[in-house]
């Protein structure tokens, strides 16, 4: 996978997609945290017995298009990733699983930061 998705690339990609395969059922809307700002965001469809996906590579603070007014069960998943990871969808607030008491994006990891260890040559 290449480097982030530009975020209103995301929507024209499955907007064709969508238009190529006659409508597609959505299956699922999944994010995964890489640890280094970036999220894989995985939007998985099923049509003619076949499961199908479209990745993405996204940057923590992108605002991304919203799918809902496409596939009406996309706006659960879309707050659910809110809620889980801190990621925002135009349009869409959070407060879909969590309420104002819970831990905040609870599935977000802290980046990771490779230290370096300084080797001193012999002497």
């Amino acid at each position: 996978m290449n480097g982030p998705t530009p975020p209103n690339d995301i929507r024209k990609r499955l907007e064709r997609m969508t238009r190529k395969a006659d409508m597609p059922r959505l299956i699922d809307i999944i994010a995964v945290d890489r640890q280094d700002g970036t999220f894989d965001l995985i939007y998985t469809f099923h049509h003619q017995n076949v499961l199908m996906d479209e990745r993405f590579v996204i940057k923590a603070d992108d605002e991304l298009e919203s799918i809902r007014d496409l596939y009406a069960a996309a706006i659960y998943m879309e707050r659910e990733i809110i809620d889980m990871f801190g990621l925002r969808f135009n349009g869409l607030e959070g407060g879909f699983l969590l309420d104002k008491n819970s831990p905040q994006t609870p599935l977000r990891k802290p980046i990771k930061v490779e230290t370096v260890k300084e080797v001193k040559p012999d002497a």
